[in-house]
């Protein structure tokens, strides 16, 4: 059973700091790789790695991504926080 109410997300709202962190972790490691790629790349280092190669010649475009997904989080902590004081009203 599931109980809707009004103002609210339907979100596990408890656990949501916790996998925030997970997901801005994830981002913050693809740049990380994106950084040593690029560093590899101009140091003449990847030429027999093409995963490396291929990530510092198209890594704008993954970071543009990784951009998109931080504004989408930190949208969603907006949200948690306009819900925090509807939660403490509502459990009252």
């Amino acid at each position: 059973m599931y109980v809707v109410r009004e103002g609210l997300r339907f979100w596990k709202y408890d656990g949501l700091g916790e996998l925030m962190a997970k997901r801005l972790a994830s981002l913050a490691q693809i740049e990380q790789l994106i950084a040593e790629a690029r560093r590899l790349n101009a140091e003449g280092k990847v030429e027999t790695d093409r995963y490396r190669q291929q990530l510092a010649l198209q890594g704008d475009a993954l970071l543009e991504r990784v951009a998109l997904a931080r504004n989408l989080y930190e949208d969603l902590k907006r949200v948690a926080e306009a819900e925090r004081g509807l939660r403490g009203l509502a459990e009252q």
